[in-house]
């Protein structure tokens, strides 16, 4: 798991956590959940659907820069390894979010689209971080692992994602979604305020060393605080 980040004009709002789920169940079930979501940017139009087998690499590889020289940094390896997990995965959905340019020139070749965001929701605690501080409700849905590629940041992909998190936790009739957020990285911060997000808790600023499990092998390693923000869902 990663704690809720958006790869902005700053890597992320927080560090990744990548912990694998221990409850796998049908990916239908999850499917069901969400409706995809379209959006029209600039630089084309973008669809936002469920993780896919072929989505794997470029999912992970794309989590992979969006934290690359930040303390949150993650190893390619591990990003697609929690990736191919949470393909058949209903507590942890993963939604991607994929571009059709109008410009060709865009594209990976041999691709027909270009993934360019990544967001995953999970629906209980079993997989998420050992929070020291600002836990979530375990029971309610919690945002994170969001990511858009570089080239295509404030066009609209991070929104989008959020509508489609907004379609995945109204599927599971719940109407709050948990998120956390760098207290230092303000233009996310003003992503999810200006969306509907609303402060619940922020760790004191002069404790910055808070600690956390990184990437699920046991460590501790300090971590920058953050605020603990949630949204009400429509239903």
């Amino acid at each position: 798991m990663i704690v809720a980040a958006v790869a902005l004009p700053s890597a992320a709002c927080s560090r990744p956590v990548l912990k694998p789920c221990r409850t796998r169940l049908k990916v239908v079930a999850c499917a069901a959940r969400a409706a995809v979501k379209e959006a029209v940017i600039p630089a084309g139009k973008v669809t936002v659907g469920f993780l896919q087998a072929n989505d794997v690499q470029g999912a992970g590889l794309l989590l992979t820069r969006a934290f690359a020289g930040t303390p949150e940094a993650v190893k390619l390896d591990e990003a697609v390894k929690f990736m191919q997990l949470h393909i058949n995965d209903e507590q942890e959905c993963t939604l991607v979010a994929k571009l059709l340019p109008t410009d060709p020139a865009l594209l990976p070749p041999g691709k027909s689209a270009r993934l360019v965001g990544v967001v995953s929701l999970s629906f209980s605690a079993t997989g998420r971080e050992d929070f020291r501080s600002l836990a979530p409700p375990a029971d309610q849905p919690y945002l994170s692992n969001m990511a858009v590629d570089p080239k295509f940041r404030r066009q609209g992909i991070a929104r989008a994602m959020l509508e489609a998190c907004d379609s995945a936790a109204q599927g599971r009739a719940q109407d709050t979604i948990w998120l956390h957020v760098r207290q230092a990285d303000e233009a996310a911060q003003q992503l999810y305020t200006s969306y509907g997000y609303s402060e619940v808790v922020r760790d004191p600023a002069s404790a910055p060393g808070v600690f956390g499990l990184l990437l699920g092998g046991g460590g501790a390693q300090a971590v920058r605080p953050r605020i603990l923000m949630k949204r009400q869902v429509a239903q």
